[in-house]
């Protein structure tokens, strides 16, 4: 039996997910709270297990809701919003998009309500154009 040795792999706290950064933080904060149960919201929306990579992008994308929210509170209480502010929040908004879709929590085209469903055979009486039909009221004007 010589040669076959039981390898014990120590994984780190992070990785285990018994902690969420290197150095202790006290995660009892307001903001503390608020990104532990973003990242429980969005693992638990991923379901499975998660791999080391989907948890990185869930870190992130907590981190990034909160600096959202964190400038979204500052506009409501200054009812204005400094130049730089909306450049951070626009940048902030496509960063979480982009997660949301590469965790596959975001659909690439918004889903079409049911009354937006078009009817397949107008479309073909048109045509094949997405151009929108006629109205009566649009033939009146001409």
């Amino acid at each position: 039996m010589h040669g076959t040795a039981n390898k014990v792999v120590v994984r780190s706290a992070i990785s285990r997910g018994v902690r969420l950064f290197e150095k202790r933080l006290d995660m009892r904060t307001p903001r503390g709270r608020r990104f532990k149960d973003l990242i429980d919201i969005y693992s638990d929306a991923v379901g499975s297990t998660l791999t080391e990579v989907q948890r990185m992008l869930i870190r992130d994308l907590a981190m990034l809701q909160c600096l959202s929210e964190q400038l979204q509170a500052t506009f409501i209480e200054a009812d204005t919003i400094a130049q730089e502010d909306l450049t951070q929040y626009s940048r902030l908004s496509t960063n979480i998009k982009t997660n949301l879709k590469r965790l596959g929590l975001l659909s690439v085209k918004p889903q079409a309500d049911d009354d937006d469903v078009e009817d397949p055979l107008e479309y073909m009486r048109r045509g094949g154009s997405r151009k929108r039909a006629k109205l009566d009221d649009d033939e009146e004007d001409d």
